[in-house]
Parts: structure tokens; sequence; C-alpha cells
């Protein structure tokens, strides 16, 4: 599908460019300037790493529930992962000790390894 997020995070940047050659540009807005620029460079680096950890932890929260991991029909994975998210925290409080710590155990592993 075009423009890609990739396409048009570089879109955003090159715009970027042409605003930071204005020379009436003044200090304080040009700092301002190279912090989104940085920003943008690093959503870009990690964007093409977020939708394969996003299939992940959805079957990895789909497993914690108790369910086959569904296809993400008519949704992407970020959308299927915040509606899984949601179901993890209703179940928490209904679940044995042992359960908790298991998920406990995904969401350390999980920050760890979050690429956005």
């Amino acid at each position: 599908m075009r423009p890609t997020i990739d396409d048009q995070l570089g879109g955003a940047d090159r715009l970027l460019d042409l605003v930071a050659a204005d020379p009436g540009l003044g200090d304080g807005s040009r700092e301002l300037l190279v912090n989104a620029r940085r920003l943008l460079r690093t959503v870009r680096r990690s964007w093409d790493r977020v939708v394969p950890f996003a299939v992940a932890d959805n079957a990895r929260m789909a497993e914690l529930l108790g369910e086959a991991a569904p296809p993400d029909v008519g949704k992407g994975p970020l959308e299927r992962q915040e509606e899984l998210r949601a179901a993890l925290a209703a179940a928490i409080p209904d679940l044995d000790d042992g359960a908790r710590a298991e998920i406990g155990r995904y969401l350390r592993e999980r920050v760890e390894e979050d690429p956005a």
C-alpha cells in the first residue's frame, strides 16, 4: 500500500529539510527542528520491527488468555494488540497467582523486546 508509513515519515523529513533551509529561521526554531528530525529518524529505524513484533505479541497474549490467536481479519495487528491488552488487563483480577506470575513474566519480557 502506498504511501507506506516509511514513505510518509521520509516525506515529513523532507518537509523539515525545506523548513531548515529557511534563512530567517530563529535559533530556537532550529533547535526544535533538530529534535523533530531526530524523533522521525528514531521512528523510521524502529517501524519495520513494530508490526512483526505486534503479530508475535498478539499470539502470546492470545495464548495467555487461553484462546487461539485468530487472524487479524479486518484489523491490523496494532489494533488487535490494543484489544488483547484490554482483554488481558480485564482478566488479571480473576486469575490465580500462578497465572498472574506468568503474565508478569510476559510483561517484563515484552518491555525488553518492544522495538517501539
